[in-house]
């Protein structure tokens, strides 16, 4: 299955052009020298910017084991920010080894009726402003995108390398 990806112009937002990745994507972000993809499994794939192919992989996990089902991603001060699908958790990987270095719990954001596990009404969206160093995230049909600040994010601090 291919999928396609469409590239922006930042300022005007115009279309420039597209891609096909031969994936499923869920998910994109770019680490500034290459992209970073998700496809609702346990993987952060590492694809290269000119020819979008997979160079390499990583397996999501914290103490627990795999972390899966990895959906939108954001690239955030050397993180992947990835909402884990139809939850309300974000979870922060470490993109070079996969290890979850802390989770955010987006409940309460919305009603409880948004986590009532419908992909419909998921949280699945997160977009960074590094210029201004805001966090922004929303979902499905959210009526509401919300900008969150980050204080100190539940960490496991017992991870380590396997």
């Amino acid at each position: 299955l291919d999928s396609i990806g469409f590239v922006y112009d930042r300022e005007s937002f115009d279309s420039v052009g597209q891609f096909r990745i031969n994936a499923k994507a869920w998910g994109l972000a770019n680490d500034g020298s290459r992209m970073i993809m998700s496809t609702r499994n346990e993987y952060l794939y590492h694809c290269d910017t000119l020819t979008h192919q997979v160079v390499d992989s990583v397996r999501v996990r914290d103490n627990d084991g795999v972390v899966d089902s990895l959906n939108e991603l954001e690239y955030i001060n050397g993180e992947v920010w990835a909402n884990i699908w139809t939850t309300p958790t974000v979870v922060m990987i470490n993109p070079a080894n996969g290890l979850v270095t802390g989770y955010l719990d987006l409940t309460g954001l919305l009603g409880s009726e948004y986590y009532d596990g419908s992909r419909n009404r998921a949280p699945n969206g997160i977009a960074y402003d590094s210029v201004g160093g805001r966090i922004f995230v929303t979902g499905k049909y959210w009526p509401k995108l919300f900008e969150i600040q980050v204080h100190e994010p539940v960490v496991d601090s017992a991870q380590s390398e396997p």
